[in-house]
């Protein structure tokens, strides 16, 4: 590991820092750097800081339980798998915080970012490390896009294997599902109730079009 950093390290090396989705938040996520990274810790404490009139709650009690209780949920704290007392909004803030913390981390190694890039509320890490937006001001959207995703119910999200047009030219008609937009040349997401989409992907598999469901919850 030690190597890998030195060699980010290096003069003109292009470093492009990539934040992930809620898929990538686990069970435990950050928790040796909390205790062990002064610089990563001030950052959670500062994120948690701000999240707490917004979420009701102190999200480090979620993000780190005593060692005792830890462990006991050994769950993947994906997009539909939840601890029974972490709700989606707090996930996402949680995943926010982490993936800010830990930015500001590799920033303070040395290694700062040519670019930056995201998905879900990755995305919002990116616009802050990138100077678009502030921090506190990135927080709250976040939250407010939470809730409004856990307001709106279970879904679904498909990717299928097909050009943008040709993905939407076969909803015609459908109910219940739209198309989110390209993800690539050969490949569309579409979201929509769970019942829609179950529907929809086994009409695509008939027809020999490959699809898989991305989130098993919330679109």
């Amino acid at each position: 590991a030690a190597g890998n950093v030195a060699e980010l390290l290096q003069p003109k090396r292009n470093v492009t820092f990539l934040f992930p989705g809620l898929a990538a938040f686990y069970a435990d996520t950050g928790r040796e750097l909390y205790f062990g990274e002064a610089i990563f810790r001030k950052w959670i404490d500062q994120c948690c800081l701000w999240l707490k009139p917004m979420l009701g709650l102190d999200l480090r009690a979620l993000l780190f339980p005593p060692a005792s209780t830890a462990g006991i949920q050994t769950s993947e704290l994906r997009a539909g798998v939840f601890l029974s007392d972490l709700q989606f909004v707090h996930a996402e803030a949680a995943m926010f915080a982490i993936e800010y913390a830990l930015a500001q981390l590799l920033i303070a190694w040395g290694i700062a970012p040519r670019a930056v890039a995201g998905v879900g509320q990755g995305a919002y890490v990116a616009a802050c490390i990138a100077g678009v937006m502030s921090l506190e001001n990135a927080l709250r959207i976040v939250v407010k896009r939470a809730q409004l995703i856990q307001d709106s119910g279970p879904g679904a999200t498909l990717a299928v294997e097909l050009p943008a047009d040709q993905a939407s030219a076969a909803l015609a008609g459908g109910e219940g599902v739209e198309c989110s937009g390209p993800f690539g040349p050969q490949l569309t997401l579409l979201s929509g109730t769970l019942e829609a989409i179950s529907r929809v992907s086994r009409q695509f598999l008939k027809r020999g079009v490959q699809c898989h469901v991305l989130s098993p919850r919330y679109a």
